[in-house]
């Protein structure tokens, strides 16, 4: 069920994809590559589960400083993306 949803999800991204962008973001998928913004995401998941189990105050002091300066960048990156109207 999933394999069959990954394929029909992946099929609305490709129409949903300008064409002249389509190849490049299928050699930057295939490579594994994420955009900046997924990567920042993926950072600030990983440090909150670390806060979650740190116990040492000075380190939770940094990870919070961490995070927040993630937070604004992200904040930032999303900002200054231009926004595409998607058709259905």
């Amino acid at each position: 069920m999933r394999e069959r949803f990954r394929r029909c999800r992946s099929r609305r991204l490709l129409r949903t994809t300008p064409e002249h962008l389509r190849m490049a973001y299928s050699v930057l998928k295939n490579g594994q590559f994420v955009p900046e913004e997924v990567r920042l995401m993926q950072d600030i998941e990983a440090a909150g589960k670390v806060l979650q189990t740190c116990d040492d105050a000075g380190r939770r002091a940094e990870l919070e400083k961490e995070i927040r300066e993630k937070v604004l960048g992200l904040s930032m990156l999303l900002e200054r993306r231009p926004r595409h109207k998607t058709r259905i």
